[in-house]
């Protein structure tokens, strides 16, 4: 929580980021659960729907047999989990870029007093009823990112890759409209 009030503060970073990590771990060393419980028959698993005693994982069983057929092996499952800091990335960078790195100058509100532009105060901005506000914060604003614009790029780019490798065939999930198991050339839901 720490973290969110000052991205900038390095010890907060490093504890986010090993809390990330191991979230990434505790998925990865999971990850043989839900394979290792789908191999089981469907009628099997129907049974455990219906069992009283399992009515707390009601829910979660349901969800797992309505996806069996795509959820991969367990070595699949546990690569993919591994992927899990790398496909952060992207975020994470953009993240610190926007939050903790990029600092916005001084612009002159309604009063004519220097005031720091912020995202918190942006808006504030756009809504004054002075159009030379509401012009200097946008230019503010949009020169700061203008000039790091190549690494915001770079950032977009890695996203993009992350999302193409979780988009091929091998590890689609169930259609994204209706959620049914049929193949489609729609977008699919998957793990991102």
């Amino acid at each position: 929580m720490k973290h969110h009030e000052d991205t900038a503060e390095g010890t907060y970073q490093a504890l986010s980021e090993k809390s990330k990590k191991l979230s990434v771990e505790v998925g990865e060393a999971l990850s043989f659960i839900s394979p290792e419980i789908l191999s089981l028959p469907t009628e099997t698993l129907r049974g455990f729907v219906a069992d009283p005693q399992l009515s707390f994982y009601k829910r979660t069983l349901e969800e797992m047999i309505r996806e069996k057929p795509h959820v991969l092996s367990e070595t699949e499952e546990a690569l993919l989990a591994q992927a899990g800091n790398m496909a952060g990335a992207p975020s994470t960078i953009y993240g610190m870029l926007n939050n903790a790195d990029m600092k916005f100058p001084t612009i002159k509100n309604d009063k004519g007093e220097e005031v720091e532009l912020t995202h918190g105060n942006y808006i504030q901005f756009l809504e004054s009823r002075n159009r030379e506000v509401r012009a200097a914060a946008f230019k503010a604003m949009y020169d700061t990112y203008a000039k790091q614009k190549n690494t915001i790029a770079s950032t977009l780019s890695a996203n993009i890759n992350k999302n193409m490798f979780y988009a091929k065939p091998a590890i689609t999930r169930p259609c994204w409209k209706c959620r049914c198991s049929a193949t489609t050339s729609s977008p699919k839901y998957t793990r991102i």
